[in-house]
């Protein structure tokens, strides 16, 4: 990344969120720790925050950052890649499993939500990191549990709660 792609970068920031300084030390920081990395990737990074549950807080430079690969780093682990069907998302074919359990356990959400009037955004749920998905999910289970009448669905929500070994599915 260029001196002048970073600044330009910042300057979306700052239009998303003005208390964000472009102050030169602040851009000198920002330059030294992504200037081994893509724009493309630090832009994918900054449109995950506008969309995600920090959305109305400042993105920060350690945000931004954590998990980029620079361009060698890319290239020595020979990333496959994967289209999700569902959503279209490309991503790591090592993280596909996880991400196709989200979708289904937001699809069960979808299908039950109405026995606790509710109704939950599929793009917000999805955007949830892993732990704050499961709190919800946890939490949702847990009400779900309450009011549901099908036998073998209280013994299925059941084991997922109790059963030993949590993980949505």
């Amino acid at each position: 990344m260029t001196r002048a792609e970073l600044q330009n970068f910042m300057q979306k920031i700052k239009a998303n969120y003005q208390e964000f300084s472009v102050e030169k030390y602040v851009v000198d920081e920002w330059y030294n720790k992504l200037k081994n990395f893509d724009l493309e990737d630090v832009n994918k990074k900054f449109e995950r925050h506008l969309h995600g549950e920090y959305r109305k807080m400042v993105p920060r430079l350690t945000f931004i950052v954590d998990g980029l690969k620079t361009p060698a780093q890319k290239e020595a682990e020979q990333i496959i890649r994967v289209r999700c069907g569902y959503c279209g998302d490309v991503l790591e074919l090592k993280n596909l499993d996880r991400h196709i359990a989200r979708h289904n356990s937001i699809e069960y959400i979808k299908s039950r939500e109405h026995y606790l009037g509710e109704d939950n955004n599929r793009e917000e749920l999805m955007n949830l990191t892993e732990v704050y998905f499961e709190r919800f999910y946890k939490q949702f289970l847990n009400d779900l549990y309450c009011v549901i009448e099908d036998g073998t669905e209280k013994e299925r929500i059941e084991k997922l709660i109790f059963g030993g070994e949590w993980q949505y599915t």
